[in-house]
């Protein structure tokens, strides 16, 4: 319903506000919203009222009971406001603002208690999955020294949509993973192929340099470009890039070839590939071959592990995967 603009006659300015107050006043009533809502408290059902919450935004519920009266309003006067009928137009419309206040729009969004469970355990479940991926990468991950500059491997893909203009050469896929870390801020060119070089299965890729150091951009970078490999993202095959990227994080999930510091000074750069003590056994039941260590082993071999496809069960204190020829030929690679 359109506003309809009110004339004045002959009343002057101390008392044409109060009455221009009381129309500004109805019409922000009737845009009031009382909306009940309901939570659980342990197993009981728990009911919310908040009062006269405002929506603002354009094309919003409005209360048409309240709108109508006041268009009555304006027709019962002309739309003329006068000192003749001044005391009987403020009178109507303060019935009417008070109509308004005394009868808000209801918005009851409560929900059964069997709603209101299902929700609570969906809520528990999602943060319950959050904390096993924190509790996950946190074992997975190693802690990169402070003041050092991680150097890590991002595979990426193309998400961009040119129907919707959406931009996004650059989404992520799988996990970063961490190639070494330096001592140096100096994002250069001649580092990230320093670490290309000590990394074997980087060594025989094409990479290209690129800088993108302003809004938006995507930093300094090596990139193979697409197509390096496949993979199924969401339904969708999509050309998988590689990309050698500098970043500030603390931890990072270590690539199976991780070096460590890449400067060199006092710090491991390859790690052992083989294990003593480690005991390898077929579980026929579950098709499986599973892996036990005497201790926990070192990031590279953990890191070499998870990159094979390999879980820890923590039942069964073992590293375990599907039962092939390959995987056997790997499990059989770490004995000493």
């Amino acid at each position: 319903m359109a506003e309809k603009q009110w004339t004045n006659i002959d009343v002057g300015p101390r008392k044409i506000k109060p009455i221009g107050q009381l129309i500004k006043d109805i019409r922000w009533a009737a845009k009031a919203t009382v909306e009940l809502s309901n939570h659980l408290e342990g197993d009981v059902v728990v009911d919310k009222q908040d009062d006269y919450c405002r929506m603002m935004l354009v094309g919003g519920p409005v209360n048409e009971e309240v709108m109508q009266s006041l268009d009555n309003i304006y027709g019962l006067f002309n739309g003329q406001i006068t000192l003749a009928t001044y005391d009987s137009l403020q009178e109507n419309l303060e019935k009417c603002l008070k109509y308004a206040k005394d009868n808000p729009l209801i918005s009851d969004v409560r929900k059964t208690k069997e709603e209101l469970i299902e929700h609570r355990n969906a809520i528990k479940a999602s943060m319950d999955s959050q904390k096993k991926q924190q509790e996950e990468f946190d074992s997975n991950s190693i802690e990169i020294p402070e003041g050092c500059m991680p150097i890590y491997l991002n595979k990426v893909y193309d998400d961009s949509d040119g129907m919707t203009d959406y931009y996004s050469p650059h989404a992520s896929y799988g996990d970063d993973l961490l190639l070494a870390y330096t001592k140096t801020t100096r994002e250069t060119e001649a580092l990230a192929r320093k670490v290309v070089g000590a990394i074997p299965s980087l060594q025989g890729l094409t990479f290209a340099w690129h800088t993108e150091k302003w809004s938006g951009g995507h930093g300094n970078y090596l990139t193979t470009g697409y197509g390096i490999e496949k993979a199924d993202v969401h339904g969708q095959e999509k050309y998988i890039a590689y990309e050698i990227c500098f970043g500030y994080r603390r931890k990072m999930i270590p690539h199976f070839e991780y070096v460590g510091n890449i400067d060199g000074i006092g710090i491991q750069t390859t790690a052992p590939t083989k294990v003593d003590g480690i005991s390898i056994t077929e579980n026929d039941e579950k098709d499986g071959i599973e892996i036990r260590f005497p201790a926990k082993p070192d990031q590279t071999i953990l890191a070499k592990l998870k990159e094979k496809g390999f879980r820890w069960s923590n039942f069964n204190k073992c590293w375990y995967i599907k039962r092939t020829e390959d995987n056997k030929q790997f499990a059989q690679g770490l004995m000493a």
